[in-house]
């Protein structure tokens, strides 16, 4: 997923931005991973998350909303 124009603080000049992931299987939550733009490192005014750390967690038939 890419995300586009975020906004930079004004004291620090960095953009800041969390993605939550949520894996369901029919209506039960199997788990829910969360990552920020600093973790990824990207603190730009553009942000790529592949949630690929989560995609390999997945179990077979687990379907991924985002």
């Amino acid at each position: 997923m890419q995300v586009y124009n975020l906004m930079p603080d004004d004291k620090t000049h960095k953009s800041s931005a969390t993605f939550q992931y949520t894996v369901k299987k029919g209506k039960d939550q199997v788990m829910q991973f969360k990552e920020t733009s600093a973790e990824m490192k990207q603190t730009g005014d553009q942000v790529t998350s592949s949630g690929f750390c989560l995609l390999q967690r997945c179990h077979r038939g687990s379907t991924v909303s985002r």
